[in-house]
């Protein structure tokens, strides 16, 4: 019984580690909108997410599985994201609409 929970326990691990590092690395934009991030890297910590979006700083970012959101501050104001990755693409809405941004992991 103690082997069966400890082999459940290690499953689960390696589980949470692969949806938590979905999101790690860069993403570059797959559209010509030059009037959307054209760079992300992500970084995960946990259910955190931090990292750039063309070298503006993300805050308030995290993850939840493939379910991603995050907000970056500009001289403009600041836009919130929310997205979803799934395989090598990853797809962003911006709140003030016009999504979704398709980004491809490199």
């Amino acid at each position: 019984m103690k082997r069966l929970i400890l082999l459940v326990s290690v499953t689960l691990l390696f589980a949470m580690a692969a949806f938590a590092a979905a999101a790690d690395g860069t993403w570059l934009v797959a559209t010509s909108n030059t009037n959307v991030p054209q760079k992300l890297v992500l970084q995960t910590s946990g259910s955190a997410l931090a990292g750039t979006a063309d070298t503006k700083a993300i805050s308030h970012g995290g993850t939840n599985g493939n379910d991603l959101w995050f907000q970056v501050t500009t001289l403009s104001g600041t836009e919130y994201y929310k997205g979803t990755i799934s395989g090598s693409q990853l797809k962003l809405y911006p709140n003030k609409g016009g999504g979704p941004i398709t980004y491809n992991h490199q």
